[in-house]
């Protein structure tokens, strides 16, 4: 690890606390300045994935799976764009002289729930063939693992396109964990403090979205 620190004395960073480099508190990354969402508002009842149970059913689940898609992928675009993410599909990608970051709006192969797919390689890693990476290597977290507080269907962290069609104050808070914790967590891969620690999903959850129940 000396020769990291090395490399980061020559970039003019210094060695950032362990305080400052896992949460918004610390000032690393700006106060989001978003009003708060009630956190039941995001919670309400389990997350299950809705299949058909008739053509009708099925025509009017495919009507609302290419609403949300449309929209977010929409959203996604005008966030990632700005910052310099070239986007392939539901896909966008970013290099810098620190690394990648990549995110993934990915579509489930049952065909009605998606996944948020987020990940980062710095660029003395090795990328890793796994199957739950990137083509290029890249390791992917999901969004449970950036968002504990909201519900998940399963570990895999699928999310049904039906509930954030219909229940707007749910995909307000997906989208909000998107823009506050998981792109500020991507872009953290490209500054010069990264080559040192880089923070994880975890440290991100320190930055506060959600209002309890009765809290100012």
């Amino acid at each position: 690890m000396k020769w990291l620190r090395s490399i980061a004395r020559l970039l003019g960073v210094a060695r950032p606390s362990q305080d400052k480099v896992g949460n918004f508190r610390s000032g690393m990354f700006p106060d989001h300045g978003l009003p708060l969402i009630p956190l039941d508002s995001v919670r309400g009842t389990e997350i299950k994935i809705y299949l058909p149970n008739s053509n009708e059913e099925y025509e009017v689940l495919k009507k609302k799976r290419a609403s949300v898609q449309r929209k977010l992928t929409k959203e996604i675009n005008a966030l990632l764009e700005p910052l310099g993410y070239e986007r392939t599909g539901s896909e966008w990608r970013k290099k810098s002289r620190f690394g990648q970051s990549y995110f993934g709006f990915q579509k489930s192969h049952y065909g009605f729930g998606c996944f948020f797919n987020a990940g980062t390689l710095g660029k003395l890693e090795v990328p890793s063939q796994t199957r739950a990476n990137t083509i290029d290597g890249i390791q992917c977290h999901r969004i449970a693992e950036f968002c504990p507080e909201m519900p998940h269907n399963d570990v895999a962290d699928e999310l049904p396109y039906v509930r954030l069609h219909d229940d707007t104050g749910f995909c307000n808070g997906v989208t909000t964990v998107i823009r506050t914790r998981m792109i500020p967590w991507m872009e953290a891969r490209h500054k010069a403090f990264a080559m040192i620690r880089m923070p994880s999903p975890a440290d991100m959850v320190a930055v506060k979205i959600f209002m309890e129940h009765g809290e100012p």
